[in-house]
């Protein structure tokens, strides 16, 4: 079964959650960046703004950004998991680690990519009410 969480580790995409994070820099050091994109169905808003900031915050982390897919490859990713696991509203989380590292110290070179597709939980709009 395709899960709601798409990991790409050294040119590999795993749907199926075997890859371990366990040695990723985001865990021990919490060396990672993230973007949120809302989403109705397949369309996500903004994208091209969420991923122009998303490699800002890479650059300004040290992340590596070279070895990642590109944006194009990443939004068909995220349609494809959207069409499969997205609801009627949804959150794409697009987070970018740092890496393995050996020492928990320095990356081994090549970031990792998480993409996640979350439920939306809006709350009800109330129009402010005066007495």
């Amino acid at each position: 079964m395709i899960s709601s969480v798409v990991t790409y580790v050294k040119s590999f995409w795993d749907y199926h959650g075997e890859v371990r994070l366990e040695q990723d820099l985001a865990i021990s050091r919490g060396s990672a960046v993230f973007e949120a994109i809302e989403a109705r169905g397949k369309v996500m808003f903004h994208y091209d703004d969420h991923y122009e900031r998303l490699l800002y915050s890479a650059r300004g982390a040290d992340i590596r950004i070279d070895a990642l897919p590109s944006r194009h490859v990443i939004s068909e990713r995220i349609k494809q998991l959207l069409q499969r696991h997205g609801h009627f509203e949804s959150i794409v989380k697009i987070i970018v680690t740092e890496g393995y590292s050996l020492d928990d110290k320095v990356a081994a070179g090549i970031p990792n990519l998480i993409l996640r597709i979350l439920p939306s939980h809006k709350r009800p709009y109330r129009p402010l009410h005066l007495e």
